[in-house]
């Protein structure tokens, strides 16, 4: 049976849920964490999204957002574009889990 369309609108909490590809690690130290922190401070704002709590685990990780104006896939979409030199380690996955609340 396919899946429901899910509920993508302004002002919805959207229980976030990123995961390392075959449970791979995609931090593996501090400086990976301060990395997707700091572009997770850039982009929300300009987004518009709030983030109201967040997990950082070693292989996933959980967010939980309240989408303004911009839909939640250009988050995700803008979210794997990092720059960091493992960029496909540590940036968002393609196909990430996603969750809503």
């Amino acid at each position: 049976m396919p899946r429901h369309a899910r509920l993508d609108a302004a002002g919805v909490l959207h229980h976030v849920i990123i995961r390392g590809i075959a449970r791979k690690e995609i931090f593996l130290g501090d400086d990976d964490r301060e990395d997707f922190a700091g572009r997770l401070s850039v982009l929300l704002p300009e987004i518009g999204t709030a983030c109201y709590a967040w997990a950082l685990m070693p292989n996933h990780v959980h967010m939980l957002l309240r989408r303004g104006d911009v839909p939640l896939s250009t988050f995700m979409a803008r979210g794997s574009q990092g720059t960091s030199p493992r960029k496909q380690e540590t940036s968002f996955p393609q196909y990430p889990s996603r969750h809503f609340m």
